[in-house]
């Protein structure tokens, strides 16, 4: 038993003397590792990449074998918008809560035991941390699902530690603006250019989630790079104007680089120096919101709300201002005439004519038009024009003729009832006459 327990000793010092000056984060969520860590790609996770790698396969995010390794399925880091997230920083995986080797909580060397010089920061033989020498270490996102689609225009720098590497528990703010990924999951990754020619590339699967959707920001495209402040740190005013931008990781030590090399003093780091604030980089959002519409009267931003899917924040906007596309449309239903603009014109112009329609056909069939339509005069005088021959003569004159017409009718007719009755009368007259000439008589 004793015999085996020496052989684990012995071999764990092996592993870490060849680990001894390199540093990584380590995570579940971390490429190129496998499941419980077994470390089925060559080397070690914690290795610096090159230097003097001439192409950017060889050395992005490890090189090609390490993006060919994902982690587990659903094994993704939460980025809480607003929050932190705390990492463990070790030369071995086994001196983190997911190795075996216990380490002494809070000692100097925490990371890496009895090994100061895996922090680059003083005389490797020391036995102590020099603040003054730490060279820094950043997150970086980029709002894809695949990790071959990442690329340096658009994996961009959102948290920056000054004090690392310099013990194991490391924190990293989260901007409280971060947009969510438009996808499953995005691609993160760890970065730190430490002692001499040592540059640090971890990838992990991430995912952002965020409890104020009123505060979220777009990322400025496109990105810059870095740049050393000259007379620092009497120079606040160029680290004042990065943090304006939106701004690419350090690469360094490998071709292509983005960074110029200035001295063996002033390498490039994730320090104000090299224009990095601590924290948040909360200067890499512009002012435009994701997902909330900013005034009623512009409901375009409205369709961006449900392009992108964020039901969580369209159903908080929907309340104050209906603008969502089901609003509108509800709208235009109840109160056609008075439609918003963002309502399909030709929608509405249909139904217009459909009304039209409607009310033409009903006027033309009411029976009150048809009998106000009737001239009974005109028809009367052309009905007894014709049995004559037709007068080519003024309408001022037919109507005369009409006249005569009306009293010759008069005359035949009336005449004979009058001399009838007429000499019905007479005759009777005389009768009476006579009568009283017989009595007098």
């Amino acid at each position: 038993m004793k015999s085996l327990l020496l052989l684990g000793l012995l071999g764990l010092m092996m592993v870490l003397e060849k680990v001894q000056g390199h540093m990584t984060i380590w995570s579940k969520s971390m490429y190129g590792v496998g499941k419980d860590f077994e470390y089925i790609v060559p080397g070690q996770p914690s290795d610096p990449i090159g230097p003097d790698l001439q192409t950017r396969d060889e050395w992005w995010f490890r090189g090609h074998e390490y993006r060919a390794l994902p982690p587990p399925e659903g094994e993704v880091t939460e980025l809480l918008a607003g929050g932190s997230i705390t990492f463990e920083i070790s030369c071995h995986v086994a001196w983190t809560s997911f190795g075996w080797s216990t380490t002494e909580p809070g000692s100097l060397l925490d990371a890496c035991p009895g090994n100061s010089g895996a922090f680059h920061s003083g005389d490797p033989a020391d036995d102590h941390i020099d603040e003054k020498l730490l060279s820094g270490c950043a997150l970086a996102i980029a709002d894809v699902d695949e990790i071959d689609k990442v690329t340096p225009d658009n994996l961009v720098i959102f948290s920056v530690q000054s004090q690392c590497v310099k013990q194991k528990y490391t924190s990293f703010e989260v901007p409280a603006a971060m947009p969510p990924c438009t996808g499953k999951k995005c691609i993160c990754s760890w970065l730190a250019n430490n002692g001499t020619a040592n540059f640090y590339m971890t990838a992990f699967d991430c995912f952002v989630t965020n409890s104020s959707p009123s505060q979220i920001r777009s990322i400025k495209f496109p990105l810059v790079d870095p740049y050393i402040c000259e007379e620092w740190p009497h120079n606040q005013t160029c680290v004042d104007q990065q943090q304006q931008y939106a701004k690419r990781p350090i690469y360094a030590y490998n071709e292509p680089q983005n960074v110029a090399w200035v001295s063996n003093d002033d390498r490039a780091g994730y320090h104000e120096k090299w224009g990095w604030a601590d924290g948040a980089q909360n200067g890499i959002f512009g002012e435009k919101k994701i997902g909330i519409t900013t005034t009623a009267s512009k409901p375009v931003k409205t369709v961006v709300v449900e392009a992108a899917g964020k039901m969580m924040t369209t159903m908080e906007i929907a309340p104050m201002m209906t603008t969502t596309t089901t609003t509108a449309a509800t709208t235009m239903t109840r109160r056609p005439t008075t439609t918003k603009r963002t309502v399909e014109a030709t929608t509405t112009s249909t139904k217009v004519t459909t009304t039209r329609l409607q009310y033409r056909k009903t006027s033309v069939s009411h029976p009150t038009h048809k009998h106000m339509h009737v001239p009974s005069k005109k028809s009367k005088q052309k009905h007894i024009a014709i049995s004559k021959p037709k007068p080519k003569k003024t309408q001022t004159k037919t109507k005369h003729r009409t006249k005569k017409k009306q009293q010759h009718r008069h005359v035949k007719a009336k005449p004979k009832k009058i001399r009838k009755t007429q000499g019905r009368r007479h005759a009777r007259k005389e009768s009476r006459n006579k009568q009283r000439k017989t009595s007098c008589l």
